[in-house]
């Protein structure tokens, strides 16, 4: 006679098969972490490249936040974290980018100011006549009130008769640093001149449509009379 069986127990006695929990966590544990969400947290915090870091952070975090739906996988705080590191990393980037651009223009923009203002001194004192205006007209509103144009002229021939005429001319150290005076930076350059070389050092202002200077000085000696005072 065969023995008794529980009508709850399956064959042998073993307990029947039913159905895995729905719950993820309640039979097989933590699901696995979402590789895209860990992978577009290192990239949005990795800002060794610029501009490509924080894109494949959003993407990878995106990616990452729709395989984490409905617990189908963890990681879902790395990825959401992935998507706002990686836009701030990009608005930082930007900020810091357009300030770099903005100082690179500046940079140009008083070198070639300057490059143009010592062309004078490139030729010979019988051209300054000529050439000298053309620097001149470089000068700001501030510059002019308190230099006049012979002033000017007289000027760019005593440095010539001083220190001969104009070889080569180079950026300095620094080549461009903030001044006391609110839209004003201090550009300087070396000279190499037939006499020897010397400091080449401007006040350029930065407010007005094209950059103007405000004063130049070779060797410390500038065309601004020192009873000139404030325009």
């Amino acid at each position: 006679m065969s023995q008794f069986q529980h009508p709850e127990q399956g064959p042998g006695g073993a307990e029947p098969w039913t159905e895995p929990p729905s719950e993820p966590n309640a039979y097989y544990g933590r699901p696995p972490t979402s590789k895209a969400a860990v992978v577009g947290l290192v990239s949005s915090l990795a800002a060794c490249v610029p501009v490509l870091s924080p894109l494949l952070g959003l993407i990878f975090g995106i990616v990452g936040i729709r395989n984490t739906r409905a617990g189908r996988m963890s990681g879902r705080g790395l990825a959401i974290a992935a998507v706002i590191v990686a836009v701030a990393g990009a608005g930082l980037q930007g900020v810091v980018g357009i300030g770099a651009y903005f100082s690179y223009r500046v940079f140009l923009d008083s070198k070639e100011l300057a490059e143009a203002a010592v062309a004078p001194l490139k030729s010979s004192v019988i051209r300054v006549e000529e050439l000298g205006p053309k620097a001149y007209a470089l000068g700001s509103a501030r510059f002019r009130q308190r230099v006049s144009q012979e002033q000017f002229n007289d000027w760019l021939k005593e440095v010539l008769g001083k220190h001969g005429q104009l070889q080569s001319f180079v950026l300095g150290q620094p080549p461009i640093e903030k001044s006391d005076t609110a839209g004003v930076v201090s550009a300087h350059f070396v000279g190499r001149f037939v006499n020897g070389t010397t400091a080449i050092d401007f006040k350029i202002a930065l407010t007005g449509d094209r950059p103007e200077f405000d004063d130049i000085r070779v060797e410390g000696d500038s065309p601004i009379p020192e009873d000139a005072g404030s325009p």
